[in-house]
C-alpha cells in the first residue's frame, strides 16, 4: 500500500525548522545592520524592509496566475504599505513592530499551502522567522 499523500504536493525544500532557523539568523544580521544607523534611518528601512516582504507575496501571485490571488495580495501590499508608511510618518516603533507580528500572521496564513496564493513551501517559516527578528528590537526600545 503507497504512503497517503496530500492533496497538494509540496515541493521539496528545507524542513520548516530549517527555515525558521535560516530565516532568524537573517533577521539578527538585519537587525545588526539597523542598530549600526541611527535611530530614525533604521526605521525607515525598516518599513521600507516589511513594505517589501510584502510585496514578495505579490510576486508569488503573479507566479500563481490566478486573479483572485493578485486581488488578494495587492491589497496585501497596500496595507502593509500603508502601515508602515504611517509608523514612520508617527516616528512609531511600535506600530512598525506590531506590523512585523502581523506579517507573521500572513506568513502562517501561507504555511501548508492554506494560504490564498500559491507559494513555495520553504517561504512563510523563513519569512516568520525574519518577521519575528525584526519586530523584536522595535517592540523592545532598541530601534
Amino acid at each position: 500500500m503507497r504512503p497517503r499523500t496530500d492533496a497538494v504536493r509540496q515541493e521539496e525544500g528545507p524542513s520548516t525548522g530549517a527555515a525558521l532557523l535560516a530565516g532568524a539568523v537573517l533577521g539578527l544580521a538585519t537587525d545588526a545592520v539597523l542598530l549600526a544607523l541611527p535611530r530614525q534611518q533604521a526605521r525607515l528601512v525598516s518599513g521600507a524592509t516589511l513594505a517589501a516582504a510584502a510585496g514578495v507575496y505579490l510576486g508569488f501571485a503573479v507566479a500563481d496566475g490566478r486573479r483572485s490571488a493578485l486581488l488578494v495580495q495587492t491589497g496585501e501590499l497596500l496595507g502593509f504599505t500603508t502601515l508602515t508608511a504611517l509608523a514612520v510618518r508617527r516616528d512609531s516603533p511600535g506600530l512598525l513592530g506590531a506590523g512585523w507580528l502581523a506579517h507573521v500572521t500572513w506568513d502562517a496564513l501561507h504555511h501548508r499551502g492554506r494560504g490564498p496564493t500559491r507559494v513555495r513551501s520553504w517561504y512563510p517559516p523563513l519569512c516568520i522567522g525574519y518577521d519575528v527578528a525584526l519586530a523584536a528590537p522595535l517592540l523592545t526600545g532598541r530601534l
